[in-house]
């Protein structure tokens, strides 16, 4: 990836002490660290705008970066952040940038509201196997359910429920609070859970294991039809954005009040 933009946005280091701001003109006037963070900025944000948009978008993006305005807060290399200044954008870049990704919108209209119609369809077949896909959940539910109140009525039976985790091991820092320090009550706690509670429970998990129930064959095939169409929403729904450059709103089947908005400003 390069990073190699030529840079005309300005750089201001704000000291945390009150101290008045350093504008710096010159990259070359930072410092090792913050040359390097800048670095890590200037890469993430190119990587950033060539994961969300086309490959056509990329060089308006990358003017976009080179114009945009960076703070450093901190009084040394070893302690500062890194924002957008107050000014963000600057040299009118961002509304290049509006413009640009309206522009590649409107030439690609009719194809993202056709693959919205897709997406449309996609996932109404995808709805048709809900019902076997919930059944699923809830018998995983119970299963899981059973699991944990198998150790837990072995625990609560014993009287130690309340010296375990959340998944059944013995925890030595509610031990420690709840017994109040007392090596009489860690003792009787200790010697009931290695001798009597692990092999107990140990044998009620297995029993629950083998209680557990399971999904019919029509509900798992029916599963797979639902992930496969999911697959298929989820590969439209991307391509829908680079496609609208994330300004179709494919949840409400409509254009984003950010196209919208464009649209108004330019028009005005």
């Amino acid at each position: 990836m390069s990073t190699d933009i030529e840079y005309k946005g300005g750089i201001t280091i704000k000291s945390h002490n009150g101290g008045g701001p350093l504008e710096v003109k010159d990259l070359s006037q930072l410092s090792d660290s913050l040359r390097r963070q800048y670095d890590r900025h200037i890469k993430w944000s190119q990587e950033h705008y060539r994961t969300h948009y086309s490959p056509e978008l990329w060089a308006k993006a990358d003017e976009l970066i080179a114009h945009s305005k960076i703070e450093f807060f901190g009084d040394n290399d070893a302690s500062h952040s890194l924002g957008f200044g107050k000014d963000g954008y600057i040299n009118g870049a961002y509304e290049r940038w509006e413009q640009q990704l309206v522009e590649w919108a409107d030439s690609n209209k009719d194809q993202v509201e056709q693959l919205a119609q897709q997406r449309k369809q996609a996932q109404a077949k995808m709805e048709q196997h809900r019902p076997a896909v919930d059944r699923i959940a809830k018998t995983n539910g119970a299963n899981s359910r059973a699991h944990t109140d198998s150790w837990k009525d072995v625990a609560e039976k014993l009287g130690i429920l309340k010296y375990l985790t959340d998944t059944g091991q013995l925890s030595k820092a509610k031990l420690k609070k709840k017994s109040k320090g007392d090596s009489t009550v860690i003792t009787q706690v200790l010697d009931t859970y290695n001798k009597q509670y692990v092999a107990q429970a140990n044998a009620a998990m297995a029993q629950a294991k083998q209680n557990k129930k399971s999904h019919s064959e029509a509900d798992l095939k029916e599963r797979a039809e639902y992930e496969r169409h999911w697959q298929e929403v989820k590969r439209i729904e991307s391509e829908i954005y680079h496609l609208s450059a994330g300004l179709y709103d494919h949840h409400m089947a409509r254009w984003s009040w950010s196209y919208d908005h464009i649209k108004k400003k330019q028009a005005a």
